[in-house]
């Protein structure tokens, strides 16, 4: 009789918490970071979905970028910082012929082809990121165009040199974003 109380207890926790986690989940969420993929120095991250009006310096949460679904799948979703946004500025000049910058895989330096250099400034900030000609399986990468940040565009980015951020699949809608993103771990 007792085992049957303890189970009926059980019961009823377990499905107390599944609607309470349900009835959470549409506004908040805990993401984890792939351990494969060190853009930040988080693993751990609390999205807060009601927040969708983001400001330069916050992380977000967003969707798989149209311009980056040929790369990886649609329904991913990432985690990146704000850079700039609504008159930020972005000039793409085309590297030197042959032109490699080193990088680390698995433990190994690997001198990976530069295609270009992105510099993204405004009032704000005034940074430059390698552009790569290829990904880590030889697929060519797509390049952002120079151009000014039209409203409601977000340039987000990691300051990890083989980050797939917006130097390539090119700016982010307003949106495309799914929450604020707050790093915990």
């Amino acid at each position: 009789m007792k085992n049957k109380k303890k189970h009926k207890y059980s019961a009823i926790a377990l499905i107390t918490v599944s609607a309470l986690l349900l009835g959470v989940y549409p506004f908040y969420e805990l993401r984890y970071t792939d351990a494969r993929m060190d853009c930040f120095p988080y693993k751990v991250w609390f999205i807060d979905k009601t927040k969708r009006d983001p400001s330069v310096g916050d992380f977000i949460m967003f969707t798989t970028p149209a311009n980056a679904a040929s790369y990886v799948p649609g329904h991913k979703k990432w985690i990146k910082k704000i850079l700039a946004a609504t008159g930020g500025n972005i000039e793409v000049t085309p590297a030197g012929a042959g032109e490699t910058y080193s990088v680390y895989m698995n433990g190994l330096e690997k001198k990976l082809p530069v295609k270009a250099r992105v510099t993204v400034h405004d009032s704000r900030t005034n940074k430059t990121f390698i552009a790569f000609a290829a990904d880590s399986l030889g697929r060519p990468l797509p390049l952002i165009e120079k151009q000014t940040i039209p409203a409601g565009y977000y340039y987000l980015y990691s300051p990890v040199a083989r980050s797939y951020d917006s130097r390539y699949w090119g700016l982010v809608k307003k949106i495309e974003i799914l929450g604020k993103a707050y790093p915990i771990l």
